[in-house]
């Protein structure tokens, strides 16, 4: 008698702590992921899963899930009536009317670089921190973007602001000067200092870049060889 294939999900609850479960077979239930959970009354609890593109899709108590299909990673919580909102173009629904920031940013896989706005109209903008604990309207549609997190650097003694993110030679070139000089025989020098923890100072060439730290400085000079 041939033995059945071991296949392996990751459970998750409310607070998104994850746990592994091994099943027999290549598909499962949802009332075996329930019960593989140790939940219950089994009634009372939603299976989702948790799509590569980030969507949740409901997974009903008799309906099979093919787990032989690459990685699975489902949700499992006590809920029932389900609370929509939109992280950009993403449509989610949550089984609960609280989720935590970091949650979202999970689901939505919101990187550490961007951060999350709750939009709401006549309400104007709040950033969500991922400590924060976000209610869904029942009323309504949430929503949330993500933008690029902003730093402070100093550029030839002016402030500006600029994304959390690499920066290139070309781009503080263009910050230092509202008119670069130009001409065959004019040339750049960038330097910079208080940045990040591995090269905390140093010199950029064009086509290079450096992640941008916030107070990092940079003094940017044109010189002519003509």
């Amino acid at each position: 008698m041939g033995h059945e294939q071991m296949h392996g999900i990751v459970v998750r609850d409310e607070r998104f702590e994850k746990r592994m479960v091994a099943f027999h077979g290549a598909a499962a239930t949802g009332r075996a992921i329930l019960a593989a959970a140790g939940v219950g009354p089994l009634e009372e609890y939603v299976v989702l899963q948790h799509l590569p593109s980030g969507e949740l899709e409901d997974v009903r108590p008799d309906e099979s899930v093919d787990l032989a299909a690459g990685s699975r990673e489902f949700f499992v919580i006590r809920g029932s009536e389900m609370f929509a909102f939109y992280v950009n173009q993403l449509s989610l629904r949550w089984p609960r009317g609280v989720i935590g920031g970091c949650g979202i940013r999970f689901l939505a896989r919101v990187g550490d670089d961007h951060e999350l706005v709750q939009v709401r109209e006549g309400h104007g903008e709040k950033v969500i921190e991922p400590d924060d604990e976000v209610r869904i309207e029942k009323a309504g549609v949430e929503r949330f973007v993500t933008r690029p997190r902003l730093a402070t650097i100093i550029v030839n003694g002016r402030q500006k602001r600029v994304p959390l993110a690499p920066i290139s030679f070309e781009a503080v070139v263009a910050l230092a000067f509202e008119n670069p000089p130009t001409g065959d025989g004019v040339q750049f020098t960038v330097q910079y200092t208080r940045g990040p923890e591995q090269n905390p100072s140093g010199a950029l060439v064009e086509g290079q870049s450096v992640m941008v730290r916030n107070g990092m400085e940079f003094d940017v000079t044109s010189t002519n060889r003509s």
